[in-house]
């Protein structure tokens, strides 16, 4: 008949699964690149005297009045959520994207800044695990493969290959606590994602992870600050929007179609993006040590999508 849809082939059907995954992973690299560069906006708060907890209830705080004003104008029904769900944005904001950022800052205290980014990077091994425990995910050999090389590859780059690395055990445990709470965005956020849209989901989470920072920071502290360096305003902004805001909406959008532990994998071009940062625009060295790790990422990251049909 004239007109009539035709129904969609088994071919046709497996290109539009591709398509919808391959642009998945672009966005979930285009995340971690947006955290990558997130030194080009934080150091020079740092550098001003902002501690790093204020600068992560910035960038939760701004991120959320953002989204509020844009849920408010775009959809208020986006707002409703059922107080049964609410332990979801607990996850997701303070046992997530609160508690990995202190846990993280207490590990950079502890530990060198290579152990605490290596330690904060096993993200993705907890992931992997989780996701085969809550969500039946496979872990199949190319994914673990991608993993260990991944995880390595940080490794060579954080120049601990060669070196004598001493931690205590409240370092190695705090350390390992903040690539614990990284993992929990993408076991929580998947969960609320079956009942929320992602817009639901990223406002209640910085929602939440701005009250649970506040009483580590006191208000009037950055409001002394912000007052004394107003310019810097621009800055706390970029913050926000491209390495914070940006990068959750990719990350969470990508969830909605892309297992939470193959997207995990491909978070590994931000140390690879970081790195590119700190030696092309802050001067630091780069070693054969960061360049056997980068390309070890780089083919973690190639195995990975390989392993799609897997």
């Amino acid at each position: 008949m004239i007109g009539k849809t035709q129904p969609k082939t088994t071919h046709t059907f497996q290109k539009d699964t591709e398509h919808t995954e391959l642009k998945s992973i672009l966005y979930v690299i285009i995340a971690g690149c947006c955290w990558g560069i997130i030194g080009l906006f934080s150091r020079p708060l740092l550098t001003i005297g902002y501690s790093a907890i204020q600068v992560s209830l910035l960038r939760a705080l701004f991120t959320s009045l953002f989204l509020i004003i844009y849920t408010f104008a775009k959809d208020r029904s986006k707002f409703h959520v059922l107080f049964k769900d609410l332990w979801l944005f607990v996850g997701t904001g303070i046992l997530s994207i609160a508690a990995f950022n202190v846990c993280y800052f207490i590990s950079i205290s502890l530990n060198s800044l290579s152990l605490a980014a290596i330690l904060l990077y096993t993200a993705p091994s907890f992931v992997v695990i989780l996701s085969r425990m809550i969500f039946k995910e496979k872990i199949t050999r190319s994914k673990l493969m991608a993993l260990v090389l991944s995880f390595a590859g940080s490794f060579f780059a954080a120049g601990l290959i060669g070196s004598s690395v001493q931690t205590s055990l409240l370092g190695l445990l705090v350390g390992l606590g903040s690539g614990l709470g990284y993992a929990l965005y993408s076991i929580f956020s998947k969960i609320a994602l079956k009942k929320y849209n992602w817009l639901t989901v990223i406002t209640y989470t910085f929602i939440f992870a701005t009250i649970s920072l506040l009483p580590l920071s006191p208000p009037s502290e950055i409001k002394g600050l912000f007052i004394s360096m107003p310019s810097y305003l621009i800055t706390i902004l970029a913050l926000s929007l491209i390495s914070t805001l940006l990068p959750f909406f990719l990350y969470t959008s990508a969830l909605q179609t892309l297992e939470a532990g193959k997207a995990s994998l491909f978070t590994f071009v931000e140390p690879l993006v970081a790195t590119q940062v700190g030696v092309f625009l802050f001067g630091e060295d780069l070693t054969i040590n960061i360049v056997i790790g980068i390309s070890l990422i780089v083919v973690s990251l190639f195995i990975t999508k390989t392993s799609t049909q897997a």
